[in-house]
């Protein structure tokens, strides 16, 4: 998952050999393998796992049922961070991804710095809320929740990450 690690360019887009490249920083069910390249049909060129100071993993995009009340987003949050893995993506499968996410009207694109676990930092494009967005975190599914932490668990996040996952109701 994450092992085919190599370096990214920095900027959030890097030229390649055959095309360009967009770093994807990823924090919600995208972790998991099974949404990434089962579901959304993704195939990441390259995964480092870092975080984003100064950012927050929150719960404000609301769901389509009661069955799933909410789903991630990142939101700044001084003294904070937020954990999850850069992803090298080609330029359709950024597409897609942006397509499947709802991007402009649920999320929108920005660029964060991420300090990835090996030292370096990198920039990489990032989805936050866009309009749809509730004013306060609403409690996600058990399922989708399950989703974020088999994700965290698959790319190694560290032990705190998880834990602080487990502790979400």
């Amino acid at each position: 998952h994450c092992d085919r690690a190599r370096a990214l360019g920095y900027g959030g887009l890097s030229p390649s050999a055959d095309g360009f490249r967009i770093a994807y920083f990823g924090y919600g069910s995208n972790l998991a393998a099974s949404v990434r390249e089962g579901r959304r049909g993704l195939k990441p060129l390259s995964c480092e796992v870092g975080f984003v100071r100064d950012e927050r993993l929150a719960f404000n995009m609301p769901g389509f049922s009661p069955l799933e009340p909410a789903f991630a987003s990142i939101v700044p949050a001084k003294g904070d961070e937020c954990h999850g893995a850069v992803f090298e993506l080609s330029p359709a499968d950024w597409a897609r991804l942006c397509l499947s996410e709802g991007v402009p009207t649920g999320y929108r694109v920005r660029q964060v710095p991420v300090e990835l676990y090996s030292g370096r930092t990198v920039q990489a494009y990032t989805l936050s809320p866009s309009l749809l967005r509730s004013p306060v975190d609403l409690p996600p599914s058990e399922r989708y929740l399950g989703l974020i932490r088999k994700g965290a668990r698959e790319l190694k996040l560290t032990g705190a990450w998880q834990d602080r996952l487990a502790a979400i109701k």
